[in-house]
């Protein structure tokens, strides 16, 4: 941070500077149309339920607006697997592809690691609850 600066003011100047660098990394590309950037600006929540920004672009999407998403990262995406795969499905179904910049990965690469992610999460979490003696049983989401 600059001397003076407080976190919000930093917060402010990296939100903006993504999205002027997103808007300008879609205009940039000759393949693609531009439509807009949706964001939920401060929302840090576990699920999509709350995130305005998100649910309305998935809607925009469903109703033929946006045929490719461009995003960060799948962290940035979605913030859990099951949301992920999710929305990715949903939106694969309708022919909307997801592209997800900082890994160079596009829908189904990503729904590859999601899988795997989650196949690695429910087995952390058998072992550590064989561990306290609980017993667990999960059923694997499928993305397919």
């Amino acid at each position: 941070m600059q001397q003076g600066e407080t976190a919000i003011e930093r917060f402010a100047c990296e939100y903006t500077s993504q999205i002027d660098y997103y808007t300008k990394y879609i205009q940039n590309n000759p393949e693609w149309e531009f439509v807009r950037v949706y964001t939920d600006e401060g929302i840090s929540a576990t699920n999509t339920r709350h995130r305005q920004g998100f649910n309305q672009m998935v809607a925009d999407a469903l109703a033929g607006e946006i045929d490719l998403i461009v995003t960060k990262s799948v962290s940035r995406f979605a913030r859990n697997t099951v949301d992920s795969l999710t929305a990715i499905r949903t939106l694969k179904e309708k022919g909307v592809e997801v592209y997800f910049e900082k890994k160079d990965l596009w829908t189904e690469g990503v729904v590859k690691m999601l899988k795997k992610n989650q196949i690695s999460e429910i087995y952390q979490r058998q072992i550590s609850s064989e561990n306290n003696g609980i017993p667990l049983i999960e059923a694997v989401f499928t993305a397919e």
